[in-house]
């Protein structure tokens, strides 16, 4: 004997699991965008993105990458989102 679903039931669990992988998809890019652009100092910005420091220069030279000094001697670095300026 086969369970049935009667058709309005079936189309509200569509639009729950809908609105439900929407949430998730707009936490994940949430997420992307957080530990994207976090502050890193020299060694561990280049570990995250597999680079080396004169890379790492290089392209914060050319505004690639993003170079702030907290305070102290070290500078942090971030990648530069696109519609940031």
């Amino acid at each position: 004997m086969k369970a049935q679903i009667e058709l309005p039931d079936a189309f509200y669990n569509l639009t729950q699991i809908t609105q439900l992988l929407k949430e998730i998809l707009d936490e994940i890019q949430a997420l992307k965008y957080s530990n994207y652009n976090e502050w890193l100092n020299a060694t561990d910005f280049c570990k995250k993105y597999g680079i080396s420091r004169p890379t790492l220069y290089k392209r914060a030279k050319q505004g690639v990458i993003e170079v702030c000094n907290f305070g102290g001697d070290v500078n942090r670095y971030r990648m530069k989102i696109n519609n940031e300026e």
